[in-house]
């Protein structure tokens, strides 16, 4: 006579759930993997996009030539062929439909009172695929990883894309991205503990005052005409 095995039962606050199952485990995965992956992923797009100009500017052997493949000139046909079938789909899709998907799925779990341990019809498959983001953080600010994804994201796009305007941009960008940050830090607190919210902020702080640095010494020294290029 076969029995038939009983599925693993988890109890939590009175009440019984089937453990995670292999789907769960699966996209639980899926997640971390893109977290780790996701500024990679940009910074070969970025690169694949940031092109230089060699030669005299107006000149006739000036050229516009793509950084990663000096071979291709930039914008014509061949590059931007590759851009409209290649790199900006592939933009759209792991910069903005993938986050908004997780973003999405998160927010309808937590309408339905299924993502957080507190409420009332929690269900651990939910915070097992997406606990890896929103654990750590206020209930209200389970999409916050993502945002701190963004950043980092906007880091890589913005240095390859000002790459040929030199470090002084890329610094200033890099700056704008981080004021930007701390504002949305101070005024609402995402994380659960005040210490973190205060080691975020310090480290804000830091990165800010490290970049003012790094331009004030790239400033120095040179001769200045007074004209802002």
């Amino acid at each position: 006579v076969c029995h038939k095995q009983k599925e693993p039962i988890l109890s939590i606050h009175g009440h019984e759930f089937k453990h995670p199952g292999p789907k769960d485990k699966m996209i639980g995965t899926l997640v971390v993997l893109f977290y780790l992956m996701f500024p990679s992923i940009l910074s070969g797009i970025t690169t694949a996009m940031s092109c230089t100009t060699y030669g005299p500017k107006g000149s006739e052997v000036s050229r516009v030539l793509l950084d990663a493949t000096l071979t291709i000139q930039c914008y014509k046909l061949v590059h931007i062929t590759m851009l409209i079938t290649v790199l900006l789909p592939s933009f759209a899709v792991f910069a903005i439909l993938m986050p908004a998907a997780v973003v999405l799925a998160m927010r309808s779990h937590y309408k339905s009172q299924t993502l957080l341990p507190h409420q009332k019809d929690f269900d651990p498959t939910a915070c097992y695929r997406y606990g890896f983001l929103f654990l750590g953080y206020e209930q209200e600010m389970y999409g916050w990883e993502v945002l701190v994804m963004m950043r980092k994201a906007s880091f890589v796009v913005t240095s390859g894309l000002l790459r040929p305007y030199g470090p002084v941009a890329q610094v200033v960008g890099a700056s704008i991205i981080l004021i930007f940050s701390l504002s949305l830090h101070l005024q609402l607190s995402p994380y659960d503990s005040k210490g973190h919210d205060r080691m975020e902020s310090y480290s804000l702080h830091c990165g800010i005052l490290i970049l003012m640095f790094v331009l004030l010494s790239s400033i120095v020294g040179r001769d200045i005409s007074g004209k802002l290029g």
